[in-house]
């Protein structure tokens, strides 16, 4: 993989789809999802005169467990690169609903909605950690870059309705970019942030012809990691995307459960699928421990 230099967070034009996601819990109430997609214009009579435009797709919803509420929207555009990172230090993107600036290792994310609005800076407290064989895993047939920031620390400004929050919690932030392609494909994404300032990485993939692929990464309190590749997630509680589940592995073993009701993504657009966005509780052990934590679960079914 690429070395984590100044250069690895921005946008990377060579390739055609790429995204940053971030997910959160703030004052053990909010849970938020905000996500910036960019993929190829090829096929639009634009990128034959300007090879850096793309097509823009931005996701924000929010788990309010007061309210009982799962608010999602999302926004399209197109968007042209070399406007954008006029200054290649500085990652700057305006995705509609969703805007976002970093050098790197801090990060401002703003998302604006009817209902909901959040403008927060995110500060990484642990590096950068590559997934798979040197940061590349399997997309489909394909392949992709990952990596993740695992441990943030989140503050700033909530908006409900006519009421603003300060807010104070963590998040998490994965960036993927390859040449792949989403379509066929489906997944189950685990992000368990414990207490003892250890987080896991579990992600299932599987097309519509039985193949699949599974990574798991342990990350622990000093920012060192391990791949492993034997390990077993099971759903605990049955529904169209599961509310329960375990995950186990040497050393651990965890149960998940879905927060709260109804906590699914629909698009409008005929080509993203719709999906499961959970903040969800985690309790269990590992290396003998007992701990607890947050988690968010992300399940895709296959288009």
């Amino acid at each position: 993989m690429e070395s984590f230099d100044k250069d690895l967070f921005l946008p990377h034009r060579r390739f055609g789809l790429e995204w940053w996601y971030f997910t959160g819990f703030l004052n053990d109430r909010f849970g938020f999802e905000a996500t910036i997609f960019l993929s190829e214009s090829r096929g639009l009579p634009l990128s034959i005169y300007f090879p850096f435009v793309k097509s823009i797709l931005s996701h924000f919803s929010i788990t309010d467990l007061k309210e009982k509420r799962f608010t999602f929207n999302e926004w399209t555009k197109l968007i042209d690169l070399s406007r954008q990172d006029n200054d290649r230090n500085l990652l700057n993107i305006n995705a509609g609903g969703v805007s976002l600036m970093s050098n790197g290792l801090s990060y401002m994310l703003s998302a604006n909605c009817a209902e909901y609005s959040i403008s927060l800076l995110l500060n990484a407290r642990k590096a950068p950690v590559a997934h798979g064989k040197n940061g590349i895993i399997a997309m489909g047939k394909n392949s992709s870059y990952y990596y993740s920031i695992t441990n943030m620390s989140a503050s700033g400004i909530l908006r409900k309705g006519e009421e603003f929050f300060e807010v104070n919690g963590t998040a998490w932030h994965d960036h993927q970019f390859g040449n792949f392609t989403v379509n066929g494909i489906g997944w189950s994404w685990f992000s368990l942030r414990l207490k003892n300032d250890i987080e896991v990485m579990a992600f299932l993939l599987n097309d519509k012809k039985g193949n699949s692929w599974k990574y798991l990464t342990l990350i622990m309190p000093d920012g060192s990691k391990k791949e492993i590749s034997d390990f077993e997630i099971r759903t605990l509680k049955e529904s169209k995307y599961g509310t329960e589940w375990q995950i186990e592995f040497q050393g651990g073993k965890f149960v998940v459960t879905s927060m709260q009701e109804g906590q699914i993504a629909h698009s409008k657009l005929p080509f993203v699928p719709e999906y499961a966005e959970m903040l969800s509780s985690v309790k269990g052990e590992i290396f003998g421990k007992q701990t607890e934590g947050y988690a968010y679960v992300e399940i895709v079914k296959p288009l």
